[in-house]
């Protein structure tokens, strides 16, 4: 599991008793604990639910409304995660409404993360004569 820091932000166990901690010059030291809580690591990793969360705040999801017949766009999925959008047609009814790479989360409520291009492509088709489709995307809101 790359990328992870684990037990980062967890309670620590209080096992109820105090420690006697002994020094290189032999003196007791009793009550406390013989290990105190270093915040090292999540002030330059942050807890795992942060890093999420980050990760979450660069996407935005958008719905859009497409009309019956064809949309003009093409979708691929080459990584076999989430279908994204590679062109769309200046004739397209979605131009201006859609980006190239949007991801495709969902058409009529039907989830298309990993889908292949093809079966997006059929779905979209097969639902080309209802009067209004709903397209939930996925956009970066990632700036240089």
């Amino acid at each position: 599991h790359k990328g992870y820091v684990w037990a980062v932000g967890r309670q620590r166990l209080d096992t109820g008793g105090g420690s006697t901690i002994t020094d290189s010059m032999g003196a007791s030291i009793t009550g406390g604990s013989a290990f105190t809580d270093d915040n090292t690591l999540e002030g330059m990793y942050g807890t795992q639910d942060a890093y999420h969360e980050k990760e979450r705040s660069n996407f935005e999801s958008l719905t859009v409304v497409a009309p019956s017949g064809k949309l003009g766009i093409i979708v691929d999925n080459q990584t076999g995660d989430m279908p994204v959008v590679v062109a769309i047609k200046e004739t397209s009814v979605l131009h201006g409404k859609i980006k190239e790479g949007d991801m495709l989360i969902s058409v009529d409520e039907i989830d298309c993360r990993g889908m292949s291009s093809m079966q997006v492509s059929k779905l979209i088709s097969s639902r080309s004569h209802n009067p209004t489709r709903y397209l939930v995307l996925g956009r970066s809101t990632y700036t240089c």
